[in-house]
């Protein structure tokens, strides 16, 4: 019979429980375990330098940011993701273009995939919250997550900017109420 070989992932994340178990509950800090794993002689995985120089251009495209016409701060790089099979083997690949270059069918992709990836995050949120109200010690409940952004998205679209002195036309006498 042929046994699995644990993933790194798995190793840490059995690394971490065996972490908490040792040092209780509460929250915790990823430097410190990571400090206390390598006292006891965990070493992180080395990829070859070609994969991380490959990991560090993928996260200065992430963050590449520019200003458009409207003075809007834009990303300037857009990624889409592909899944290709080959003999029974899955592999993804990763694409990225700037959104001057980028034909409509690239850019609608990417921006559903980027859609996609936020609803992953509200459904993982919302799991996460039922699981917790299921099992939580404190038999708490803690209410549904506000999914609806479109406030949040219209504050953040209003000016940031004040003036130094309140404008000539406020007539306020400083009770709140129009005069």
């Amino acid at each position: 019979m042929r046994t699995r070989k644990k993933t790194y992932g798995r190793y840490l994340l059995d690394y971490l429980e065996s972490y908490k178990r040792k040092h209780g509950d509460g929250p915790v800090d990823p430097n410190e375990v990571a400090d206390h794993a390598m006292k006891h002689g965990v070493s992180p995985r080395r990829p070859d330098a070609k994969t991380l120089l490959a990991r560090d251009f993928a996260k200065i495209m992430k963050k590449a940011t520019e200003k458009d016409a409207e003075g809007r701060t834009v990303r300037t790089w857009h990624a889409i993701r592909e899944t290709t099979e080959v003999e029974g083997t899955v592999f993804q690949h990763v694409w990225w273009n700037t959104r001057h270059e980028a034909m409509p069918k690239f850019m609608l992709t990417s921006l559903q995939q980027r859609r996609q990836g936020i609803l992953r995050d509200c459904l993982r949120l919302k799991t996460d919250r039922d699981s917790y109200n299921d099992h939580n010690k404190y038999q708490a409940t803690l209410p549904f997550p506000n999914f609806d952004f479109r406030e949040d998205i219209a504050e953040s679209e209003q000016s940031t900017e004040y003036p130094d002195s309140p404008s000539d036309d406020d007539d306020d006498d400083g009770s709140g109420v129009p005069v």
